[in-house]
């Protein structure tokens, strides 16, 4: 049996990318690997449905500061000092960041590196927060026994910009939730999936739509979509159905929308449940994902797994996960976003070629695939 300590603050705290992340990795290690003992070590904890199942798993021990020590020191450096109490053989490290002075507390150690978006897009991130994040993905890099970056691009990244040698750097996909895997529709009860099929009435679907999931900041490139529709024909314009959250960006993105008369055409939707997303995920004609740049970019594969086709960019990590089952697209014309947009609606065959392609890339995305990578990289290591 094996003693495994995890970052897990994005696990109690985090509900997007950081912290679906790091559930998805826990429970498929649990899943495929329940005889191991798996330590989270967190500040605070955010209880809902989401997190509540790790509170209460025989094989799972969740570890809290005392109210003595700062919350945030403890996890910079503070909790090293329980891993020898916990018997902790290795800590990963799920979100670039490990403590400082791991070293002395002799575990190996892991960290997930998932983009330097912060290297490529510095105006996005405020001074002092782009150096507080460098030095942190520096620091862990330069510390960790094994860093495990999620695309091959962003390994690229890690050894151009931090120097870091190839051989430390191992590249596991990350997968996704397995409610969105066709495979998977016993996931759900009957009832819970006749409740699904009431969403459209819930959030006034048509029966036809186009799809955007993720923040709305201005590297996901929104905007783009939205133009693209604007000028598609008038008997392509599907309404555009965005999943999401965002403040400065988002408000630019509606006053556009107002100003052009768009607002029957992009609908704003409320952050969904899993089992709602599953539901907007299959039913959606398209996916529009045309980033301008993604350490992997999870709706991709969430998207394929429902057979709903993609259209993404051609840069950074997106053909990695869009494989042959996306179309590509300079993200920076977003005419051609209308044309792939336009290709899809109105050609059959290539829009089944692509959703039959897109079913056969995400298995190399499988979990029990990823997961048994990880445990092997686990074990190399001890």
């Amino acid at each position: 049996m094996l003693k495994i300590g995890f970052d897990a603050k994005r696990l109690f705290n985090n509900f997007t990318g950081l912290g679906n992340y790091s559930r998805t990795l826990l429970d498929n290690l649990n899943h495929y690997f329940p005889g191991n003992e798996y330590h989270l070590y967190t500040p605070k904890i955010k209880l809902n449905r989401r997190t509540q199942p790790y509170l209460n798993q025989s094989n799972v021990k969740v570890h809290q500061p005392n109210l003595s020590i700062l919350k945030h020191l403890w996890r910079t450096s503070g909790m090293i000092s329980q891993w020898k109490n916990d018997g902790i053989q290795l800590y990963h490290g799920l979100s670039h960041e490990l403590p400082v002075g791991l070293q002395k507390a002799a575990p190996k150690s892991i960290v997930t590196i998932h983009d330097l978006v912060l290297k490529h897009y510095p105006d996005f991130f405020p001074w002092i927060d782009r150096q507080i994040y460098d030095w942190k993905f520096k620091y862990a890099c330069d510390h960790a026994d094994m860093i495990i970056a999620i695309s091959e691009s962003t390994k690229k990244d890690i050894v151009r910009f931090y120097n870091i040698e190839e051989s430390k750097i191992k590249v596991i996909y990350q997968t996704c939730h397995a409610i969105f895997r066709k495979e998977a529709e016993n996931f759900a009860d009957q009832e819970s999936r006749e409740k699904d099929h009431k969403i459209e009435d819930k959030f006034q679907l048509p029966q036809d739509y186009l799809l955007y999931v993720g923040s709305i900041i201005p590297r996901k490139n929104l905007m783009g979509c939205i133009k693209a529709l604007e000028n598609l024909p008038a008997s392509l314009k599907l309404p555009l159905l965005i999943v999401g959250n965002g403040k400065k960006y988002k408000k630019k993105i509606q006053q556009y929308v107002s100003q052009k008369g768009l607002e029957k055409e992009v609908v704003f939707c409320p952050s969904l449940n899993l089992k709602e997303l599953r539901t907007v995920y299959q039913k959606a004609k398209i996916l529009l994902y045309p980033s301008f740049y993604e350490g992997f970019g999870l709706p991709i594969i969430e998207a394929l797994y429902s057979e709903t086709p993609v259209i993404t960019s051609e840069v950074s990590s997106l053909p990695e996960a869009g494989g042959e089952g996306a179309y590509y697209v300079n993200p920076n014309n977003f005419e051609e976003i209308g044309i792939g947009i336009e290709q899809l609606l109105t050609d059959d065959d290539f829009y089944n070629e692509k959703r039959r392609k897109g079913i056969e890339h995400v298995k190399k995305f499988h979990p029990q695939k990823v997961t048994k990578e990880l445990m092997s990289t686990y074990q190399q290591l001890l």
